[in-house]
């Protein structure tokens, strides 16, 4: 796979199913980039939260947890420690790498159906651009050149991707989460 920040042009991440295999019917998504698939996410099972990513960065898992401050991890597959984390708020989600720094993506003042993912120091990193609504099972992003000089990119955007779908799943479930959108 070729990496998340090596491609050219903008990423195509998918929210909605990919190809429905008639007993998990939304179990596996995928990112595209430069007209090749440059990640997935696999649901391990047709309910619930834990699902395994894979990129050209390695193979992870991830799980959401906690109720009122709710929050999902991504570890490498076969290790115990956190090599990221999603805390979501009412208007912004914060993404803390291994490395303790933090990444906020949120959505865009007077942008519509656009969310921006910005450094600690409100660098823009790359913005998400949903298709014609936020409804949308399609999203393109675009990543800055500061963004691709940044290792822990590609985890970042697999977190708000691996969110995305988890409250995508839930709202057509009945089930809403705060802080997208």
């Amino acid at each position: 796979m070729k990496s998340i920040r090596k491609v050219e042009g903008s990423l195509r991440l998918w929210i909605g199913p990919i190809a429905p295999d008639g007993i998990n019917r939304f179990s596996h998504y995928r990112i595209w980039g430069d007209n090749n698939i440059v990640a997935t996410i696999d649901w391990q099972k047709s309910s619930g939260s834990l699902a395994i990513a894979e990129c050209s960065e390695g193979k992870y898992s991830l799980k959401r947890a906690g109720f009122l401050k709710p929050f999902a991890t991504i570890r490498k597959v076969g290790l115990d420690n956190e090599v990221g984390r999603i805390e979501v708020g009412l208007r912004k989600v914060t993404i803390i790498s291994e490395l303790g720094q933090k990444m906020i993506f949120q959505k865009l003042k007077n942008k519509k159906f656009q969310n921006g993912l910005r450094d600690d120091r409100d660098n823009s990193l790359c913005i998400f651009v949903w298709g014609a609504s936020w409804a949308s099972d399609m999203v393109d992003v675009n990543i800055t050149n500061l963004g691709k000089g940044r290792q822990d990119l590609p985890l970042a955007i697999i977190l708000i991707w691996y969110y995305l779908i988890l409250n995508r799943r839930e709202l057509n479930d009945g089930i809403r989460n705060p802080g997208i959108g």
